[in-house]
């Protein structure tokens, strides 16, 4: 979207209709395919409900939960409002890590 809008100066139905299209296909519809009932991704808004903090040598990815889900969302291009209730429901059911992070001196 932003190379037809910036780069080549695409007439704006064209550039829109590629902005609409991101949130159904690919990359951008399986992430929000995979969004928790509460709104959240992976259960936290920084980190997945399940990560160990107190082991800093645990396997996986923290980078799943809903802060970074969402930063994707948003630099790809995907209009809020063709969202819905996508922000609001994290809003309303996020915990958040820090007293956690703060606890194991992160």
């Amino acid at each position: 979207m932003e190379v037809e809008r910036d780069l080549i100066g695409a007439a704006r139905e064209v550039w829109e209709s590629t902005r609409a299209r991101i949130p159904k296909e690919g990359f951008a519809a399986r992430l929000l395919e995979l969004q928790d009932p509460d709104g959240q991704w992976a259960g936290g808004a920084y980190f997945p409900k399940d990560w160990d903090f107190k082991s800093p040598e645990v396997e996986g990815q923290p980078w799943v939960a809903t802060t970074w889900t969402l930063n994707m969302l948003r630099e790809w291009g995907v209009d809020p409002a063709s969202l819905g209730d996508t922000a609001t429901r994290p809003a309303a059911n996020s915990r958040w890590e820090q007293p956690a992070v703060l606890e194991r001196g992160g």
